[in-house]
C-alpha cells in the first residue's frame, strides 16, 4: 500500500524514502535486543523483525515497479473509462507484477535471516539459538548444519515464490526502449 502511494506522490515519496533508508543503517541486530525486551521472545517478535529487515527491499521494488508502467498505457485505460481501481487492478497491478517478485524473492530470503537473527538474540528454539548453542560448545559440525538448513529453507522460500510468479505471470512482456 505504501508502496501505490509512494509511486503516485513524488513529494511524499522525496519526503519519505531517506528517512526510510537511513532507518535501514542501523543494524538489526542491534534493535533486536529492543524488540524483544519489548515484545518478548516470541514468534511475533521474530516476525517483526524478519518485516523490518524485508520492508524497504519490497517497498523499493514496488515503487520501482509501478514507476516503470508505459504511460501510455495509464492514458489508454484511462480514455477507455478506467478508474483508479480498475487501473490499478486491470494495469498496474499485473504489469508490476514481474519486478514486484523479485522484492518478494529478495525478502524471503532476507525474512529468513531476520527470523534467525531474532532466535539468535533471545531464542530457545529454532536455528539461531541451535547456533548459538553450537557455538558456545564449541560445535563447529553443528554450526555447519544449521547454516546449510538456513540455506536450504532460505531456497525452498524463493523456489516457492519463483513458481507462484510462474503461475501467476504467464506472460512475458517487452516495451520497445524510448530513444
Amino acid at each position: 500500500m505504501l508502496g501505490y502511494v509512494l509511486a503516485h506522490l513524488r513529494w511524499l515519496e522525496r519526503a519519505l524514502m531517506p528517512v526510510l533508508a537511513a532507518s535501514q543503517a542501523v543494524p538489526v541486530v542491534a534493535v533486536a535486543p529492543l524488540i524483544i525486551l519489548w515484545f518478548g521472545a516470541e514468534l511475533r517478535a521474530k516476525i517483526l523483525i524478519a518485516a523490518l529487515i524485508t520492508f524497504l527491499p519490497i517497498l523499493i521494488n514496488t515503487v520501482l515497479a509501478l514507476r516503470a508502467i508505459p504511460r501510455e498505457l495509464r492514458e489508454m485505460a484511462l480514455i477507455s473509462g478506467a478508474g483508479r481501481g480498475q487501473m490499478l487492478r486491470y494495469v498496474e497491478f499485473p504489469l508490476a507484477l514481474p519486478v514486484l517478485f523479485g522484492g518478494v524473492r529478495t525478502g524471503l530470503a532476507l525474512a529468513t535471516t531476520g527470523a534467525v537473527v531474532g532466535e539468535f538474540v533471545a531464542g530457545r528454539y529454532g536455528l539461531g539459538a541451535l547456533i548459538n548453542i553450537a557455538r558456545g560448545t564449541f560445535n563447529t559440525p553443528l554450526i555447519f548444519v544449521a547454516l546449510l538448513t538456513l540455506a536450504a529453507i532460505t531456497l525452498v522460500f524463493y523456489l516457492s515464490a519463483t513458481l507462484l510468479e510462474r503461475i501467476l505471470v504467464r506472460w512475458e512482456v517487452d516495451y520497445p526502449t524510448r530513444s
